[in-house]
């Protein structure tokens, strides 16, 4: 248990199951970390790639602005989360890597040379059991 909470991984055996087994998937980072396990890593990485893919067209692209705000158009802006929902959430969630997630980009930005559009994406990851605490009893 020390080590497992140090982070570090160890291998051993379950009674009834045959094999040896991975004790958790940490990556030696505090467990409040987005990168604490293996598999969030593999998520990130995974969405990282996906949305960089599927919002690169649009790089050095013009982006339409409302008259009277200088704000991105309402219409740029749900078109590109659309664009990058169906890339990530829901190819990740078609494959079975996720259990969902979502995009959000503020309205109220200008992008510009120096300033880059800021876009949110939340993902939520699937879950692992590491063990079942099973109450059990014989009448």
């Amino acid at each position: 248990k020390s080590l497992s909470s140090k982070g570090y991984i160890l291998i051993g055996s379950y009674i009834g199951a045959a094999g040896m087994y991975f004790s958790g998937s940490e990556t030696c980072t505090s467990k409040t970390s987005t990168y604490s396990t293996i598999e969030n890593n593999s998520v990130w990485n995974a969405a990282a790639r996906l949305i960089r893919e599927a919002l690169a067209p649009y790089i050095k692209g013009k982006v339409k602005k409302e008259p009277e705000t200088g704000y991105i158009r309402p219409t740029t802006i749900s078109h590109w989360e659309r664009v990058a929902t169906k890339a990530c959430i829901e190819r990740l969630e078609g494959e079975n890597e996720i259990s969902g997630g979502s995009i959000y980009i503020d309205p109220k930005q200008s992008p510009n040379a120096d300033t880059p559009v800021k876009i949110s994406v939340t993902i939520e990851a699937d879950g692992i059991a590491h063990t079942f605490d099973v109450d059990l009893t014989v009448k």
